[in-house]
């Protein structure tokens, strides 16, 4: 009887063979196939050059089980066969040689077995597959479809997920990385419905997810995968020209868009900017009017040289600033009215500790004075 190592360009006797490319084996990342070779099995391989994060399931019926390829020096010699949860070690690295037995399992239970074929941590050298071998009364079982339509919105310190339900799945696997493709670590294990909120989360970091469908002896290949970054919530206060104020929690994404469109070329864009409110249980929309903006700015001494800026509405700003060159450049610009430049100009040093943009033609006058403590 042959063995690990050994040649075997047919199934013995009391074996049957299935190639790499039978729909019931489910590859795991981005993997690759190789047709029209001479002595493999079908004249195809499928191989995956950066094994790390990279897998593949299958699920059947019997009691023995070999993976058959083509043993190389190029090959990964760090790899794992999982079967029903216990892990066994083996290679794939060593003299040439196709169709080769390169791992193999005896005297299992002949009932249904769940089997993944994976490299370990930071594994190296190509990793591949010709074909698999069970028993001739045996068979591959298809395994659950994969969830999909998986949806990623991200919150403060938070990230919801949701994604379509699976016939005959008793539960999900929701896994996660920092890396698009992954490789992915579960952070909700035997989720029981199709929703799963992450509050795991570091805002600013975008997460990668997918998510597997489970059942009592099968777990399905990955859904597509979904990304999101959370963010926290800031509070922006614009100065109207009636010297009124207005309030808004919005998180970083919502604040760079009203700053995109407050600080567009001169005769562009939209008049108004909308913000979505909800007090209680009313929701409202808000609409600012571009040309009645006085200031806004966002809050997240000594020494120093303090700016004065009287604003239109005759309310005054006072800003920490090493030098005044800048805002007076940008001030003393071609005007007609303010025909060239930027529309407003942004101190990230407010006296308050806040940062404030100003529109250009509200301001009045301006002084320099030393801060006095």
């Amino acid at each position: 009887m042959a063995t690990v190592g050994d040649q075997l360009t047919a199934p013995e006797a009391g074996w049957k063979r299935y190639n790499d490319t039978d729909t019931n084996i489910c590859y795991i990342g981005s993997w690759g196939r190789m047709t029209s070779l001479n002595n493999f099995w079908n004249g195809d391989d499928h191989v995956v050059d950066a094994p790390n994060g990279k897998s593949i399931k299958l699920r059947f019926m019997g009691s023995k089980i070999r993976l058959i390829d083509q043993r190389h020096t190029n090959r990964c010699s760090s790899l794992q066969a999982i079967i029903d949860g216990t892990a066994y070690d083996f290679s794939e690295n060593g003299k040439p040689q196709c169709q080769t037995i390169v791992f193999e399992k005896l005297g299992l239970d002949n009932t249904i077995h769940m089997v993944e074929f994976t490299s370990k941590v930071q594994s190296s050298g190509d990793f591949c597959i010709d074909a698999i071998d069970i028993d001739d009364t045996g068979e591959l079982l298809p395994i659950l479809d994969d969830p999909s339509n998986l949806i990623a919105i991200a919150g403060d310190s938070q990230v919801a997920l949701s994604w379509t339900a699976v016939t005959g799945a008793t539960g999900y696997n929701v896994k996660r990385s920092t890396t698009a493709g992954g490789p992915y670590t579960t952070v909700g294990a035997n989720v029981s419905t199709n929703s799963y909120l992450d509050t795991t989360v570091t805002n600013g970091t975008t997460y990668y997810y997918v998510v597997t469908a489970v059942s009592a002896d099968s777990e399905s290949c990955n859904s597509n995968e979904a990304s999101a970054t959370p963010e926290g919530e800031n509070l922006l206060r614009i100065t109207m020209n009636d010297s009124s104020e207005r309030e808004y929690e919005v998180n970083t994404t919502e604040f760079n868009s009203f700053l995109a469109w407050f600080n567009r070329a001169i005769g562009t864009g939209t008049s108004y900017y909308s913000f979505d409110k909800t007090v209680g249980k009313q929701s409202s929309t808000e609409y600012l009017v571009f040309d009645k903006i006085i200031s806004f700015k966002t809050t997240t001494i000594d020494g120093q040289v303090v700016l004065k800026i009287i604003m239109s509405d005759s309310s005054e700003r006072e800003y920490k600033v090493s030098s005044t060159n800048d805002f007076v450049n940008w001030h003393n610009r071609t005007v007609a009215p303010c025909s060239t430049g930027t529309t407003h100009y942004e101190f990230t040093d407010g006296v308050d500790g806040s940062t404030e943009y100003l529109s250009f033609d509200k301001i009045i006058s301006f002084e320099v004075m030393p801060l006095t403590r």
